[in-house]
């Protein structure tokens, strides 16, 4: 007999939008990287280029979410920000010597969970636009 799995499928959405949002926060980020090595972006401005790349990939992850699942959009693409800020969030808790967390760690939070929901709500009205 099987067994309703109804949540499997919003979690399989989920994943796969964590998992692009990650791929475009990489690829962003190699090339932001390129630039700076190449001299034409000053290595100041790293920061809020990173800062830009995470809120990109949040968006993004956001739209892949908001496509996997049926109903409650906004609420996948919360749901990736957030999980997203999670990870970078335990990852630079490892990698920095600094204070943890700090002003850099509320930027990231800013700029993924309501990015991942912007992404949502984009899927929202790209599938309502359909019908």
């Amino acid at each position: 007999m099987r067994q309703n799995q109804k949540g499997s499928g919003a979690l399989k959405a989920a994943a796969r939008g964590v998992a692009a949002g990650f791929a475009v926060i990489v690829i962003l980020f190699a090339a932001a990287a390129l630039f700076v090595s190449l001299g034409k972006l000053p290595e100041e401005l790293m920061r809020p280029v990173s800062l830009l790349c995470a809120l990109v990939g949040a968006l993004t992850g956001g739209v892949v979410a908001g496509k996997g699942v049926a109903s409650r959009r906004f609420l996948a693409g919360t749901a990736v920000g957030a999980v997203m800020f999670g990870v970078c969030l335990i990852g630079s808790a490892f990698a920095e010597d600094t204070s943890f967390p700090s002003r850099w760690h509320l930027l990231l939070l800013v700029a993924m969970v309501p990015g991942g929901a912007i992404g949502g709500a984009i899927a929202a009205s790209r599938r309502s636009r359909r019908r």
